[in-house]
């Protein structure tokens, strides 16, 4: 669990909060060895961050902020969440090397076979689950049930 300080406001919007941040140690997360909040220096790329203010509670006034890893893009070796043309110039300029790149099918040493995963996930990108909304016919038979009961 992590905890972001937030202004009075409850404002997280990026720009605050990156003006907030900016020449500060504001994200802070539990250290049980510590049983203390210890500071954070820096996110990790190739992980999901959720922010969700909090009104209520120890936390009220901290935005928290949830990390999660993100899935593996197989071929996808500059970590970037598109398999595309720069991930072709990874391999090729690590080819035959023992190195592990990012999401690479034969951990150890850069093989043809990488490059066989590289063209068949060739365009593919990682998604992001949305949040479904409703659609047109749902939100007018609502209406329709609303004006109907108003009569």
């Amino acid at each position: 669990m992590l905890a972001l300080t937030s202004d009075a406001t409850g404002d997280d919007s990026l720009a605050d909060f990156l003006a907030m941040v900016d020449g500060t140690k504001a994200i802070r997360y539990w250290d049980d060895a510590l049983a203390d909040w210890a500071e954070i220096t820096a996110a990790t790329y190739g992980h999901d961050y959720t922010l969700e203010y909090q009104t209520t509670g120890d936390l009220a006034g901290y935005t928290m902020l949830t990390v999660g890893q993100l899935p593996a893009l197989p071929g996808d070796y500059n970590d970037d969440g598109i398999v595309d043309a720069a991930d072709y110039s990874v391999w090729r300029d690590n080819l035959g090397q023992s190195v592990t790149l990012p999401n690479q099918a034969t951990p150890g040493t850069v093989t043809a076979a990488d490059y066989d995963v590289w063209a068949a996930n060739y365009g593919g990108a990682l998604t992001v689950d949305a949040i479904p909304e409703p659609n047109a016919i749902a939100l007018a038979a609502i209406a329709m049930g609303w004006f109907t009961r108003r009569r």
